[in-house]
C-alpha cells in the first residue's frame, strides 16, 4: 500500500511582512518601500540612487556613509581652493621686509 503524506505548513507572518512584494527581477520578495537595482543586481531597501562615483546602490544601510563620502569630498574641495589661492603659504603673509 502506497502511502502518501501531505504536509501542511501555515507561516505566520508579522505585519511587516505582509506588505512585502514579489519581484520578478531579483527573483524573491522584497520588502515596503524597496527597489530593484538594475545596476547594481541587488533589492535595495529604501533606495535612492545608483552612485557613479562609488559604483554602489545608495539605500538604508549605507545612507551614512555615504553622507560622510559627500561631506569629506566637499572639506576637501575647499581645502584644495584655499591652497590654490595661497592661504597656507606663509611667504605671503610675512610682515618682514624682503631685503
Amino acid at each position: 500500500m502506497l502511502l502518501s503524506f501531505v504536509c501542511f505548513v501555515r507561516f505566520s507572518l508579522s505585519p511587516s511582512q505582509r506588505d512585502w512584494r514579489w519581484s520578478d527581477q531579483a527573483a524573491t520578495y522584497r520588502p515596503p518601500r524597496s527597489v530593484y537595482d538594475r545596476d547594481c543586481g541587488l533589492v535595495i531597501e529604501e533606495f535612492d540612487h545608483t552612485c557613479p562615483w562609488t559604483g554602489t546602490g545608495i539605500g538604508k544601510q549605507n545612507m551614512p556613509y555615504f553622507t560622510v563620502f559627500v561631506t569629506s569630498i566637499c572639506v576637501c574641495l575647499v581645502f584644495n581652493i584655499m591652497l590654490m589661492v595661497g592661504v597656507f603659504d606663509p611667504q605671503s603673509h610675512s610682515t618682514t621686509a624682503a631685503p
